[in-house]
């Protein structure tokens, strides 16, 4: 996680007893994007003959409790998301603004901007 916020960034685990537990509450209003990582989605959720450059069809394997709890609250909250990919034709990466879908409880559609 980065947090950006007025005072410098920091970790907020580093200076915490028992940081060991990762929690971190924060306001919900503070929120304003949520970025998924290159690598959110496991390479083998994806469903490469129904994917496109702006769509893409993800499955969840049964035990990724923890990842549809993050998509379940984006998409309760309308939050803001974006998804880190690899830029078309280009190197490097870059986040590109996405919609969720939810089709079923661990089948989405992912639908990029350009």
């Amino acid at each position: 996680m980065i947090f950006y916020g007025p005072e410098k960034m920091k970790i907020p685990f580093r200076d915490t007893p028992n940081s060991h537990n990762r929690k971190f509450y924060y306001n919900q209003d503070c929120v304003k994007e949520i970025v998924l990582g290159y690598s959110f989605f496991d390479i083998h959720e994806y469903n490469s003959k129904k994917s496109s450059d702006l769509k893409a069809y993800v499955s969840l394997k049964t035990n990724k409790k923890l990842k549809r709890k993050v998509l379940y609250h984006i998409l309760k909250h309308n939050i803001p998301a974006s998804m880190i990919r690899q830029k078309i034709n280009e190197f490097g990466l870059k986040p590109f603004p996405v919609k969720l879908i939810q089709e079923t409880c661990n089948k989405y559609i992912l639908e990029f901007s350009q």
